[in-house]
């Protein structure tokens, strides 16, 4: 009986280090290594989300103290977020910033709880980056215990959201905060996905919307599982005006070489958070190892011969 049992822990611990070991199955090492962001602040800042306002970069970064949550917001210099100062929010529990310009401010799209519910909000601020207005996101219809991960987008000067993929579902945001919901259509998902979950705002690029999204594969966040969760990156790209179709999915998660390295992202976690376009690129933000942010490039070329 001691046998056996040795025997059964013996093939338990190995199946937790090969669950902890183990890489992608499969993916497109297209995204290139371009810099870690640095923080010139002490404390754990991550998910690091970028936009470009007023001839400057910006970056809201989620910090994590403990079970609480804040966001901040920072220029970014040369790879460095100069003196990231805390909005005012008036919670301690604000996560997943997305950064993103409307109505000619900047704006942080974000979720926060409230009693037991989370629930999507939207911070506008002032051009020296502190909080002007708080507002509470609802939509038509029930909401869901949590509320998270609405995909932001502007066409034609208004605010929508990617409320979900399947079905693919778009928000149009509404003075009152009260959401409409534009559009509701029945999509085939890749099967290596299952689920797309929210990641970058939508940028237009060219003639469609692009985002990159997360998927996670796994089942649990536990070290002693032999199947932990691995944070994947894809990639979808939308109908430039209403309806707003989706068009087209990434056939396999993108990554970089070295990116879910067991030293330096034993976690892995790719979160993807922000998205600007170039001359001949994309620059992605992702969030790493629940630890720091890092800027990746993509070529549109290859970008384009992956859809």
């Amino acid at each position: 009986m001691k046998k056996v049992f040795c025997l059964l822990v013996a093939i338990y611990l190995g199946a937790v280090c090969w669950g902890n070991l183990r890489l992608i199955p499969h993916f497109n090492p297209i995204l290139q290594f371009s810099k870690c962001l640095e923080v010139s602040a002490t404390g754990l800042f991550v998910n690091g989300s970028v936009a470009e306002f007023g001839g400057k970069r910006w970056v809201a970064l989620r910090k994590i103290e403990g079970k609480k949550s804040f966001i901040y917001v920072t220029e970014e210099k040369d790879g460095v977020c100069v003196a990231p100062f805390k909005l005012d929010l008036q919670t301690e529990h604000a996560e997943d910033p997305r950064l993103i310009v409307f109505q000619e401010q900047l704006v942080v799209v974000y979720n926060d709880l409230i009693g037991v519910n989370r629930r999507m909000h939207l911070a506008f601020l002032k051009e020296n980056g502190t909080v002007a207005k708080i507002q509470l996101l609802l939509k038509e219809g029930p909401l869901l215990k949590t509320e998270k991960n609405w995909v932001p987008f502007i066409h034609e000067k208004q605010l929508y959201f990617i409320y979900k993929a399947s079905p693919w579902t778009i928000l149009e945001w509404q003075p009152d905060g009260i959401c409409r919901l534009t559009a509701e259509t029945a999509i085939s998902i890749p099967t290596q996905y299952g689920s797309l979950s929210g990641g970058t705002p939508a940028i237009r690029v060219g003639d469609e919307y692009i985002s990159f999204f997360h998927h996670r594969f796994g089942s649990t966040r536990s070290y002693a599982s032999w199947n932990r969760y691995i944070y994947l990156i894809g990639a979808y790209t939308f109908e430039a005006s209403p309806p707003f179709r989706l068009k087209k999915v990434t056939s396999a998660p993108l990554s970089y070489p070295g990116a879910y390295n067991l030293f330096t992202n034993p976690k892995k976690i790719l979160y993807p958070a922000g998205l600007l376009e170039t001359a001949d690129a994309l620059l992605l933000s992702v969030g790493v190892n629940d630890e720091r942010t890092e800027l990746l490039l993509l070529s549109k070329a290859a970008f384009l011969e992956v859809l």
